[in-house]
């Protein structure tokens, strides 16, 4: 269960992966997308004779880190009643 976890970080199809480069953008963009958005940039500039405007490329998604939020921590010392539970996920 925990390897199925572990490989959301790699998955293209990962909704927490797109979140966690930035943007629901990502959904979908893999290693393998970014290599064919550079050849078929690469292919269009070659066939047009000269660099692509900004327009006519295939622009992929950028990673934008943002900071992480400040939340309390998860406390296993306390007891049960008193736990906060949401802590344990991210928002």
């Amino acid at each position: 269960m925990l390897a199925l976890i572990e490989r959301l970080k790699y998955e293209p199809k990962s909704m927490w992966r797109a979140k966690q480069l930035g943007s629901y953008e990502h959904f979908g963009w893999g290693s393998d997308t970014y290599l064919l958005a550079g050849i078929a940039n690469t292919v269009r500039a070659m066939a047009k004779g000269k660099q692509l405007s900004p327009t006519e490329r295939v622009k992929p998604p950028e990673v934008t880190r943002s900071k992480p939020k400040n939340r309390q921590k998860f406390n296993p010392a306390l007891p049960v009643a008193q736990q906060n539970y949401g802590a344990l996920f991210p928002s």
